[in-house]
């Protein structure tokens, strides 16, 4: 029984050697052209190889990222006194818009922001929009509190209070007392 014969060329080198040559071809392509070469590969044999080189670093994509370190080291461009580089704070833009527009949805806080020029996503806006709430919230929470606090009578002025009481007899008589005293001053 005859053995079939391998090709001279293995398949995953003569994609490697095609991407190598046409880095932005797409994996039909490849197909394709190897297909006219007598060389039979799927589509996703070339996404499997595809990937094995970006993960080596071997393919286009790598360079890509390589090119795009370099061009994050280099200093960016000094702006000009025409157009002055103006940090925005997003966090404050978006609040400052939801108070112009309470009831604005988060999509459209995001939309009328871009057309200002402060780019923000609509997930940023609700999770901004939620601290808001949480810290009204939170207010709230604290206003009856500090309320119970400023009324509150300490130990030593009760004590004072109930000796008062003793010596005048009833708590009507301390409070006649107390009504006359408000009269006075």
């Amino acid at each position: 029984m005859a053995k079939a014969e391998k090709p001279a060329v293995k398949k995953t080198q003569a994609v490697t050697d095609y991407l190598a040559a046409n880095p932005d071809a797409a994996p039909k392509d490849v197909v394709v052209a190897l297909k006219k070469q007598g060389i039979e590969v799927s589509s996703g044999s070339v996404y499997t190889i595809r990937w094995a080189l970006k993960k080596k670093g071997e393919g286009k994509p790598a360079a890509k990222r390589k090119e795009a370190k370099a061009e994050a080291k280099k200093p960016a461009d000094k702006p000009t006194a025409a157009a002055p580089a103006v940090e925005v704070n997003k966090t404050k833009a978006i609040k400052s818009y939801l108070a112009a527009h309470p009831k604005a949805a988060p999509l459209a806080v995001a939309e009328a922001l871009k057309v200002q020029g402060v780019s923000v996503s609509a997930a940023y806006v609700s999770a901004t929009k939620f601290k808001m709430k949480a810290a009204r919230r939170a207010a709230r929470k604290a206003a009856p509190a500090q309320a119970a606090a400023s009324d509150a009578i300490s130990l030593a002025a009760l004590l004072e209070a109930k000796k008062l009481i003793v010596k005048l007899g009833s708590v009507e008589q301390a409070k006649l007392a107390i009504a006359a005293l408000a009269q006075l001053t």
